[in-house]
């Protein structure tokens, strides 16, 4: 039995569970199987967002502005920690991505305020380090490439061209180069598979979409995908 969710944000299957999160944290709900499907009462961050969340340590954890929800029980209990460096202004933390024993949370704003503030990476989620991405861009989601051993994150400029910047320890960030530019404009989404890094674009040339992909070396190639 499907149970309802207000505003599904995105689903995940984490731990050996399917878990849908809803856009302000308030609700989720929790599958084994994909079909029935059991309500865990979250934790509300109206009027702000859940980011894109990952698997840490045993542990979920989804960003939230300035602060970042983490359940070590398969989702069923859930708390909310602050995380505003130097105890200045909010921090939208809007994604993050675990590897290498570290998790890195990156900051959709860029590095607004203060220049050290736009990702924050921790081992223990005790102890935190403050980085800073290249671009003031609106960084937004991120993966961890296993083999090229370095974290990726997308964002797009003014002129939606593509972005992305890569870094090996989730604090010192660079641009990949060359960038994917203007011939790839508003990318969307990344993810990780097989040895590539995948980055779809949420424009695209009619009839076709297109992706960039890179096996974490720096180079980029953009395919046209038929429909």
């Amino acid at each position: 039995t499907n149970n309802f969710i207000p505003n599904p944000y995105d689903f995940y299957f984490i731990n050996g569970f399917f878990f849908c999160v809803s856009l302000y944290g308030d609700t989720v709900i929790r599958s084994s199987d994909g079909i029935s499907w059991t309500p865990i009462n979250g934790i509300a961050c109206w009027p702000y967002e859940v980011g894109q969340g990952t698997s840490f340590d045993s542990s979920l954890v989804f960003p939230t502005t300035s602060a970042y929800l983490r359940s070590i029980d398969n989702g069923l209990t859930w708390t909310k920690t602050a995380l505003k460096p130097n105890n200045s202004f909010d921090y939208a933390w809007y994604s993050c991505a675990a590897g290498d024993g570290k998790i890195v949370l990156v900051a959709n704003g860029g590095y607004e305020g203060n220049v050290n503030s736009s990702t924050a990476v921790t081992t223990d989620f005790v102890n935190w380090s403050y980085g800073r991405m290249p671009t003031r861009n609106g960084w937004s989601y991120t993966v961890y490439h296993p083999v090229a051993k370095k974290f990726f994150s997308i964002a797009y400029d003014q002129l939606n061209t593509g972005l992305v910047a890569s870094s090996s320890d989730g604090l010192t960030w660079s641009m990949e180069s060359p960038p994917i530019g203007y011939l790839f404009p508003s990318p969307s989404t990344i993810k990780y598979s097989n040895g590539l890094v995948i980055v779809g674009s949420e424009q695209r040339p009619y009839p076709r979409g297109q992706v960039a992909v890179s096996s974490g070396d720096g180079k980029w190639q953009i395919i046209m995908v038929s429909e």
